[in-house]
């Protein structure tokens, strides 16, 4: 027994294995647009906390929600932390928060900062006598000439 075609069935054949062979070959970056490398790790960045109040105070930095420990700063006292990637945002920014010792009060810094090459980032610890440290501010400043 013979079956038979033509010679449509034979060209839809022939298309539709030109069609699979389009379909399955293509340029990922039709553009020159695809990403960078990503960078290596970034230097260690400098942390200086300095604790005008009476109560020890822990010092966490956050990455999303999850802290990460960093040291206590003992009251009128200052402790200086060197920060790697894991204790920064995705983003490079920088964002504490301190937890005060006795009263139990919490701080997180309202803003993040970006810390750049030659500069290094400064915590001023304020708080008053109930351990609340609303008047706190983190900010960043130049590193001091080595040379």
């Amino acid at each position: 027994m013979r079956l038979r075609y033509g010679r449509g069935a034979g060209l839809v054949a022939v298309i539709a294995c030109v069609a699979a062979l389009v379909a399955c070959t293509h340029n990922p970056d039709p553009e020159g647009l695809a990403p960078e490398a990503a960078p290596g790790p970034r230097d260690p960045i400098k942390l200086v906390a300095r604790n005008n109040g009476y109560f020890d105070v822990e010092v966490f930095s956050l990455r999303g929600n999850s802290p990460s420990r960093l040291g206590t700063v003992g009251g009128h006292d200052t402790a200086s932390y060197q920060l790697v990637d894991r204790n920064l945002e995705v983003d490079g920014t920088l964002r504490l928060r301190l937890r005060a010792i006795g009263p139990n009060t919490y701080w997180i810094s309202p803003f993040r900062v970006t810390v750049s090459e030659g500069y290094y980032a400064e915590l001023d610890i304020n708080m008053d006598g109930f351990g609340n440290m609303y008047r706190s501010t983190l900010s960043i400043a130049a590193l001091p000439d080595s040379g």
